[in-house]
């Protein structure tokens, strides 16, 4: 089975289809990327805010020690 294209107008037609699909997925990957990154970055901050935390319950419990 063979695809026959008549003409100019119906090339530039499939061609322009073609590209949309193509930007399509390149859109949805870059829009997964973001998502991915946002989703390390708020880990990344989840983590540093842990690490404060446990820091600043250490400063703590040495405080109440020296009482």
């Amino acid at each position: 089975m063979t695809l026959r294209v008549h003409g100019l107008p119906t090339a530039l037609l499939a061609l322009a289809a073609g590209l949309a699909v193509t930007a399509g997925l390149i859109f949805e990957q870059l829009r997964d990327m973001q998502v991915a990154s946002r989703t390390a970055y708020g880990q990344a901050i989840s983590f540093r805010l842990d690490g404060v935390r446990r820091v600043r319950e250490a400063h703590l419990a040495r405080l109440r020690a020296m009482k």
